[in-house]
């Protein structure tokens, strides 16, 4: 009997103990799974991203029409704002998007692009002007550090409504969509390692 009853209580407590474990298990396995499964859904909505050539510092071609466009989820609904002036679309079935605002004159004092959807970007420092795309090989290669009385034009070079971007080599078989580069504001701290070419033709022109 006593054998008995030390098994049937051994059972019992095993019992209890399964019952116990199953409790705690559950207890704990519930906000475990519930997070894994809200990163899960967080992480199946792609953010609103734009190219890397839209960023501080950048300037818009004045007096034409200003496209922006990007990617986020299929059926995604974009707004994008600048100066007062707004548009709105919807992301593609393949997750891109293309908006065109109004052309603007050239305009000095700093704006804000805002593009808002399931995220929201703010590009700072954006200038209305003009846009000059300098093209070629080693006379583009030329740095302004390397060209004659660089000292003294690095010096100077405190032109903060001339900006640059330099868009790195890459070899590609097939025509890009995207870029890593950062606009910068001309400054003695940057402009010696601007293009010659270049640097001097919008010095000409500022």
């Amino acid at each position: 009997m006593n054998s008995l009853l030390s098994l049937n209580t051994l059972s019992a407590l095993s019992f209890s103990e399964t019952k116990t474990m199953k409790r705690t298990l559950a207890r704990t396995l519930f906000p475990v799974t519930l997070a894994v499964s809200l990163c899960t859904h967080t992480l199946c909505h792609a953010a609103v991203r734009l190219p890397g050539f839209f960023g501080d510092h950048m300037v818009l071609q004045q007096e034409s029409e200003i496209s922006i466009w990007g990617w986020c989820d299929p059926g995604e609904d974009i707004r994008v704002t600048l100066a007062g002036n707004e548009a709105t679309t919807s992301g593609d079935s393949s997750g891109t998007w293309r908006i065109a605002l109004p052309a603007m004159f050239a305009q000095a004092d700093p704006l804000t692009l805002r593009v808002e959807g399931t995220n929201t970007l703010e590009i700072n420092d954006v200038l209305i002007g003009e846009v000059w795309l300098c093209s070629g090989q080693s006379n583009m290669e030329w740095t302004v550090d390397r060209s004659t009385n660089h000292d003294a034009e690095i010096a100077t070079a405190d032109y903060p409504l001339i900006r640059h971007i330099k868009i790195a080599k890459r070899s590609s078989t097939t025509p890009l969509d995207d870029i890593e580069a950062d606009w910068t504001v001309c400054s003695p701290d940057v402009a010696g390692s601007y293009t010659a070419a270049g640097y001097f033709m919008a010095r000409t022109l500022h």
